[in-house]
């Protein structure tokens, strides 16, 4: 594991607050190391936190929600008396 999926780790348990002290001693220590780092974990932070707000899907409900209405779509348009403005020949 190179250095960087290391700070990657350790970023996500202790946005997480799942370091212990010797880890989040050691996130601190690299936040602070450079500006880079601490865009970096500005970055992180915005994206945990937007995660934590994403709605759950229910992907079941929303197939059957979706059929449904397409089967009531097709049904009113089956039942449409529509007759053609202009014959082809």
């Amino acid at each position: 594991m190179n250095q960087d999926q290391i700070i990657d780790d350790l970023l996500a348990k202790y946005l997480a607050n799942e370091t212990d002290a010797h880890e989040s001693s050691t996130i601190s220590d690299w936040i602070v190391a450079s500006e880079d780092n601490q865009k970096t974990f500005n970055h992180f932070k915005i994206i945990w936190n937007g995660a934590k707000y994403q709605q759950k899907v229910d992907v079941d409900a929303a197939w059957k929600k979706l059929t449904i209405t397409k089967k009531k779509e097709l049904k009113f348009v089956d039942n449409l008396d529509v007759k053609p403005i202009v014959k082809l020949n």
